[in-house]
């Protein structure tokens, strides 16, 4: 693992922020550091076991020896969260949903993984076929319905996007599209609408390589 750290203006009296990584491109992990530096600079202190959102991803700050603060992120393998030391994950779907936003020309809306969403009843049997709907966030709920193709209704049980997430990777790079999106995957392709803009992975190259997630 590498670690970058972030330092503060001393006049903000922040401790550092350790990014702990599997070799990020510096693209990406000079993303997370421009989101700290930022958000300190506003005026925004981060505390020690108090999450912080980054995309739709939330991690942890927790104290090192020296006093800096290293971030901790879910690790992708049980609910409730593990939490593992490191940014890779944040980093990597941070990319992927803001990719497929400038794909579809349009801003991030970003949830947070503990929002809800309504899945149909057979979504645990369709791994990486399926259709996401997107309706307007309200309070805890992301708007996101997620259910089997062909599948009219709108019935099932909220659960979260994280426990979504962990049943298949496949829905991450699309959960930052907005209200009024619709997506539809099939094992071979990806189809997405948003209004009259509509993408397909037949003649997309982004679309295409997400196919194979």
């Amino acid at each position: 693992m590498q670690t970058a750290r972030i330092v503060f203006p001393p006049a903000s009296a922040h401790p550092d922020i350790l990014l702990a990584h599997s070799g990020l491109p510096e693209e990406l992990a000079g993303w997370i550091r421009q989101y700290f530096l930022a958000a300190v600079a506003a005026g925004n202190r981060i505390t020690p076991g108090e999450p912080v959102q980054v995309g739709w991803m939330l991690v942890e700050p927790r104290p090192e020896a020296d006093g800096s603060l290293a971030l901790w992120e879910p690790d992708f393998t049980a609910m409730p969260i593990v939490w593992t030391r490191g940014i890779d994950r944040t980093a990597w779907a941070f990319s992927q949903q803001r990719a497929v936003c400038d794909a579809m020309n349009t801003a991030p809306v970003f949830p947070s993984l503990r929002d809800g969403a309504v899945v149909s009843p057979g979504f645990a049997a369709i791994h990486d076929t399926f259709m996401m709907m997107r309706e307007a966030p309200k309070g805890g709920n992301s708007g996101w319905q997620v259910k089997q193709l062909k599948d009219p209704a709108k019935e099932g049980t909220m659960l979260s996007l994280y426990e979504v997430a962990l049943q298949t990777r496949a829905v991450l790079p699309y959960l930052a599209l907005p209200p009024g999106t619709v997506v539809a995957r099939t094992g071979v392709a990806v189809e997405i609408e948003l209004g009259e803009k509509h993408l397909s992975s037949k003649d997309h190259p982004l679309l295409a390589s997400l196919v194979r997630v």
